[in-house]
């Protein structure tokens, strides 16, 4: 491997090593507060900054086709967002919160800048020579089509979950807590399983024009 391939991979291992401890944070941060948080990086881009900074060319080639995958994902994502978080939400959130609001855009628009970087550096002629040497060379079209696949699908399943029955009795849930002064938007749903048997969890956020509430619901389902 040439000293050029040597000094990209060192500059994409410290920026996912970076990345690692800044999403690592940001989830201990959310669990602490019992804040919902799909934290993407944590410990899997510390891993892969550590292996790239010691040369693992297929290491190289994984982070080269996950990024991939990723800003692709993203890309699918956008336009699906109004589908699955009512806009009314989301400016009420801006316009109450907007210093959060402010660092989570501004969190999201430079997560995607350096993987867009990060894109850009494995594909230089030194990092895709290493590459071609080890038969790692993938063509990322692969990883774009799964992107916006997996991307399209999931969302699909999430928006027909957050318009069903399990969705609706989430809301009914909260709207009991809070009452008829608010609108509603179910932002996590999930079944689970313990020994006392099934449930449902649920995060609900409730909203008008002076205030958002988060409500933790939970209830317990039926055996079948």
């Amino acid at each position: 491997m040439n000293a050029e391939a040597v000094a990209i991979f060192r500059r994409v291992g410290w920026a996912l090593i970076a990345l690692g401890i800044a999403d690592t944070a940001l989830l201990a941060w959310s669990l602490a507060r019992d804040v919902f948080y799909p934290s993407p990086f944590n410990v899997f881009a510390l891993a892969a900054g550590v292996l790239v900074l010691r040369g693992s060319v297929a290491t190289v080639a994984v982070v080269r086709w996950t990024v991939a995958f990723t800003l692709a994902s993203i890309a699918a994502a956008l336009p699906l967002a109004p589908v699955l978080v009512a806009p009314d939400f989301m400016r009420t959130l801006a316009r109450l919160h907007p210093v959060w609001a402010a660092a989570g855009l501004a969190a999201t628009g430079l997560t995607v800048l350096m993987l867009i970087w990060i894109q850009y550096e494995l594909g230089r002629g030194a990092a895709t020579a290493a590459l071609a040497a080890i038969g790692k060379l993938w063509r990322l079209w692969a990883a774009v089509l799964a992107g916006l696949g997996a991307t399209l699908i999931l969302g699909g399943l999430i928006a027909v979950m957050l318009r069903g029955e399990f969705a609706e009795e989430a809301v009914a849930r909260a709207q009991a807590q809070l009452g008829t002064g608010f609108r509603y938007q179910v932002l996590t749903l999930g079944v689970f399983f313990e020994r006392r048997g099934p449930y449902a969890s649920a995060q609900v956020a409730g909203w008008n024009d002076s205030e958002i509430r988060i409500v933790p619901i939970r209830w317990s389902l039926p055996l079948p």
